[in-house]
């Protein structure tokens, strides 16, 4: 999984979130702090 960094005005949707799970459990939580807005399902 890659990420470009910058601002993202649209809707970006993460296929196998498990990956992301595995390797940076924090992730989702770290990136709502930061202002972003994740729902994980």
């Amino acid at each position: 999984m890659s990420f470009e960094y910058g601002r993202n005005l649209g809707l970006t949707r993460f296929g196998r979130a498990e990956s992301v799970e595995k390797s940076y459990p924090a992730f989702f939580r770290d990136f709502n702090a930061l202002g972003g807005e994740a729902d994980v399902i």
